[in-house]
């Protein structure tokens, strides 16, 4: 029930992003930035967020997620910051805009702060996807617990958007 609420809430973000992203970031889908009028959604491709750390995490569970940056106007040089974690083994993570490479970096499992340079940022919504190598496994297999999960990488809120020097 959890899941489908915050996915439920996730596609109503998604409609009103452009629009209104004061009810996005209302409604907890998506997360300010220090001060250039954009907001990070987790695509569908993550898991419902749970508390860590005093902070809410997400965890991808497939090879391959979609984040959204949404602009309420332009942003020029734009960076995005990111606490992330491979789950149990280090993964070679691979960030793209429009099928660009924009970095890769290797995780080890635990938290690093990685910055993604993404470029000009149009108003409007840009697609990053992020790929894990080797994808998901087993939390089972890692945890000896029952836990029905295949994750691959653990995101911690808040993802945040900054200008860079130009």
């Amino acid at each position: 029930m959890v899941r489908l609420y915050a996915r439920a809430l996730t596609v109503i973000a998604t409609v009103g992003a452009c629009a209104s992203m004061a009810l996005a970031l209302a409604l907890g889908v998506a997360m300010p930035d220090g001060g250039t009028d954009t907001a990070v959604r987790y695509g569908l491709e993550f898991d419902a967020p749970e508390v860590e750390q005093g902070h809410t995490a997400r965890w991808l569970q497939f090879s391959t997620g979609t984040l959204y940056v949404g602009a309420g106007s332009g942003v020029r040089n734009a960076h995005l910051h990111v606490r992330v974690a491979s789950f149990a083994r280090p993964r070679t993570v691979v960030w793209r805009r429009d099928g660009r490479v924009l970095t890769t970096v290797t995780l080890p499992p635990s938290y690093t702060d990685i910055v993604v340079p993404l470029g000009d940022l149009p108003a409007g919504t840009t697609t990053i996807t992020v790929t894990a190598r080797p994808g998901p496994q087993p939390v089972a297999d890692v945890t000896g617990t029952d836990d029905p999960r295949h994750v691959a990488l653990r995101f911690m809120d808040p993802l945040t958007v900054t200008r860079g020097p130009r």
